[in-house]
């Protein structure tokens, strides 16, 4: 499976949001890098926690 994460402008509230197709994955941040720099601290985990299956191998 091949996800994905992109910053989007939110005019309203001024910030940039996640748009992502990992499950929790929810972040807002002054400018896009920030959006990057933040996902590569729980993007794994969150896709591991969400499609792990408990199948040898896992934790």
């Amino acid at each position: 499976m091949l996800f994905y994460i992109r910053p989007v402008w939110d005019d309203e509230a001024k910030v940039y949001i996640s748009e992502s197709n990992i499950i929790g994955l929810n972040i807002e941040a002054e400018n896009a890098d920030e959006i990057y720099e933040i996902a590569k601290d729980c993007a794994v985990d969150l896709i591991i926690a969400n499609h792990s299956d408990g199948a040898a191998g896992g934790t």
